[in-house]
C-alpha cells in the first residue's frame, strides 16, 4: 500500500492538532511551519476533516483548529476514509466504486491474496486511535 499524500498529511494534521490537545486551537500558519504543509492544503484538509467532525474551528484571533473528538475516540482508518483515501494493498481491491478493477480480477490467483492483506491494513488501521500513534514513536 502506497498512502497518497493526502492520507500522510490527514494523519500528520490531526497528530499536529493532538500535541496541542486540551491547550486551544492551533492556527494553520503554525502547523504548516511545523509540519512543512502549505497553508492551501492544510485549509483543503481541514475542510474534509471538520465535515467529517474530527476537528472545529475557532475564528478570530487566536483561532485555528481543535480536536472535536478525545484521541482514543479517533481511528486512523476513519482519518483516512475522510481525507478519500483508500485502504487497500493493491488498486485491484480497492472499494471506491471499484474505479482501479483489474479485467484479470475473476480469474487472477493473487487477487484472494491481496484482498485478505488489505483487511488486515484496514483491521490495523481501523484499530488504532489516534492516541495510540503516540505509543509507536
Amino acid at each position: 500500500m502506497k498512502m497518497s499524500a493526502k492520507g500522510r498529511y490527514g494523519i500528520r494534521l490531526m497528530v499536529a492538532l493532538l500535541k496541542h490537545y486540551g491547550e486551544g486551537p492551533v492556527s494553520v500558519k503554525h502547523i504548516s511551519e511545523k509540519e512543512k504543509i502549505s497553508i492551501d492544503y492544510i485549509e483543503q484538509l481541514f475542510i474534509r476533516l471538520k465535515k467529517c467532525g474530527f476537528v472545529k474551528s475557532v475564528r478570530g484571533p487566536g483561532g485555528g483548529f481543535l480536536l472535536a473528538k478525545l484521541p482514543s475516540k479517533v481511528k486512523i482508518g476513519d482519518i483516512l476514509r475522510c481525507v478519500e483515501e483508500q485502504i487497500a494493498f493493491a488498486p485491484c481491491v480497492e472499494t471506491k466504486l471499484n474505479t482501479a478493477r483489474c479485467v484479470l480480477t475473476d480469474r487472477c490467483v493473487v487477487h484472494g491474496f491481496f484482498k485478505r492483506i488489505s483487511a488486515k491494513l484496514e483491521k490495523i488501521m481501523d484499530s488504532t486511535s489516534l492516541a495510540d500513534l503516540c505509543k509507536f514513536r
